[in-house]
């Protein structure tokens, strides 16, 4: 593994080669003596002196504001390149094993919107996006699935279901649980779900 190089060298191998230059006959023999002297490789001291003169305009080439602008938009090109390949699964998951007919794929984003509170993502990694994804698809299969087993829209047991809490408090080694005693209608739900 290459050693690293404490970047505060630099500037004054830059200004030692610039000001010693004219004493030897080649660039690489002043970045030789430079380098000897500051304890760093030759080759390291020859590219400084390079791209400061790139940086300068007195050269042609790559200055360092351009190319940390490129590696940065290569790095954003990457991350799209990701987000692009993961709505496509995404889409191709929707249309193709949810339900082939659009419709419903709106239907259900509405559903996971409005009713299950699944709101836009905002994550940029790939795995925070897959995760978001698949607890989006975990929620609406559990959704279709009450519904089935309900026989009425989601809506309702989401919504009357919501309410209902439990709560377990501990305080010195004693434990009191509490608990919302479901309505008519929640109790009516949950027997049809535990059926």
């Amino acid at each position: 593994m290459p050693k690293k190089i404490d970047p505060a060298l630099r500037d004054p191998a830059v200004r030692l080669l610039r000001e010693h230059q004219p004493e030897y006959p080649s660039l690489t023999a002043a970045s030789a003596a430079v380098a000897r002297h500051l304890g760093v490789g030759h080759e390291s001291v020859r590219r400084w002196v390079l791209q400061a003169d790139s940086d300068e305009g007195t050269r042609d080439g790559v200055t360092s504001a351009d190319h940390a602008e490129i590696k940065r938009l290569k790095a954003e090109n990457t991350h799209l390149r990701e987000d692009v390949a993961i709505l496509r699964a995404a889409t191709s998951f929707f249309v193709g094993e949810l339900d082939p007919e659009l419709f419903q794929v709106e239907r259900s984003l509405r559903m996971a919107k409005t009713d299950l509170r699944a709101r836009p993502m905002f994550h940029h990694q790939k795995d925070s996006i897959q995760a978001h994804l698949t607890i989006l698809f975990t929620a609406l299969a559990v959704a279709s699935q009450l519904q089935d087993v309900t026989g009425i829209s989601i809506r309702k047991p989401v919504r009357t279901l919501r309410p209902l809490r439990d709560i377990t408090i501990r305080i010195a080694g004693n434990e009191i649980v509490a608990t919302t005693q479901p309505g008519p209608e929640a109790a009516t739900i949950l027997d049809t779900i535990t059926r």
